[in-house]
């Protein structure tokens, strides 16, 4: 058993230089016929990938115009605050059965509408864009106008 650290770095050297396994291409047949060269290689390799590969030929694709499928939609960020607003108008409604809410409302109100809430303070950016911080954000952003509409017809 060799214990030296250096016989055995030799030892690892020389069976790595012995080993036979090289990478690359195996050789290829074509017509019968084994290449081996690089060059052929390259060739036949060419040769099966334009087969497979080929630039379609779009001026018989009938054209349909842009689609409108698309621009129907909304933005995924305008969904998800539309989203957060109707779950923040079933949470202020009590439309949803809670626990509990940390929400507090705010009783020094100088601008926006008179259903405001204190803005829990967060250190954590996860925390910050969490349902409550985020929803009351947005909520207090809403104008009076829509929180009024929203309250007569309920």
């Amino acid at each position: 058993m060799v214990s030296d650290d250096k016989t055995n770095k030799k030892l690892y050297t020389f069976l790595k230089n012995k080993k036979s396994d090289g990478s690359g291409v195996s050789p290829l047949r074509s017509d019968e016929t084994l290449h081996s060269t690089p060059s052929e290689k390259a060739d036949i390799l060419n040769k099966q990938f334009s087969l497979v590969f080929t630039t379609e030929d779009v001026t018989s694709t009938p054209n349909l115009g842009p689609s409108t499928y698309c621009a129907a939609l909304d933005s995924l960020q305008t969904r998800r605050l539309q989203a957060r607003a109707t779950m923040m108008y079933h949470v202020v409604n009590n439309l949803i059965e809670l626990l509990t809410t940390p929400m507090q409302p705010a009783h020094n109100i100088t601008r926006g509408h008179s259903m405001r809430f204190i803005q829990p303070s967060c250190n954590i950016r996860c925390y910050q864009d969490s349902f409550y911080p985020a929803g009351i954000s947005i909520w207090d952003a809403l104008p009076q106008s829509i929180i009024i509409s929203t309250y007569s017809s309920t």
